[in-house]
């Protein structure tokens, strides 16, 4: 009796070793995936970047001009997209068309005027959108404010020609 349990006792040895060895390679089977998995992640990337590299190289001639169309771009939707709620704001009816026109459309004839160059449309832009999310939600007090602002900074600029801190013009 004591052969066959020492021959059931060896059988299970086998066994547990066996299935060690299988985990093992089932191991060692996941990693070897995991590294292809990863290995043909750089490859793709690899591709798209030569592909970005070769889209940025035949774009390079027109970036200029693909810049300035975007800061106009910007500028535009951002007096699109705002002057909605920047005239709701006022009241939504016609009378409120002066006021909304003076906060969205000015600064940017402001920009154009004193020649402030394409970075300058993307500001006037980005402060027009600005004006369209906090402008709704500020008090009238603060709406009207802002007009003046404006206002003050469009009568500054033409009173001084266009010069800062008032310096006169040298001709």
């Amino acid at each position: 009796m004591g052969a066959l349990v020492g021959m059931a006792l060896d059988a299970l040895v086998r066994a547990v070793v066996f299935a060690a060895a299988a985990l093992a390679a089932l191991a060692l089977g996941l990693a070897a995936l995991g590294v292809a998995v990863i290995g043909a992640a750089a490859v793709v990337l690899a591709l798209g970047l030569a592909a970005l590299s070769v889209a940025f190289q035949a774009i390079k001639p027109f970036a200029f001009v693909l810049v300035r169309v975007a800061c106009v771009v910007a500028c535009v939707a951002g007096v699109a997209v705002s002057f909605g709620p920047v005239w709701a704001s006022f009241g939504g009816d016609v009378p409120a068309l002066l006021p909304a026109g003076v906060l969205l459309v000015v600064p940017v004839g402001f920009v154009a005027r004193i020649g402030a160059g394409f970075g300058g449309l993307l500001l006037a832009g980005a402060l027009a959108w600005m004006a369209g999310v906090l402008l709704p939600a500020a008090h009238p007090i603060v709406r009207a404010l802002a007009i003046m602002v404006v206002v003050g900074a469009v009568v500054y600029q033409s009173l001084t020609g266009g010069n800062r801190d008032g310096e006169a013009e040298s001709g």
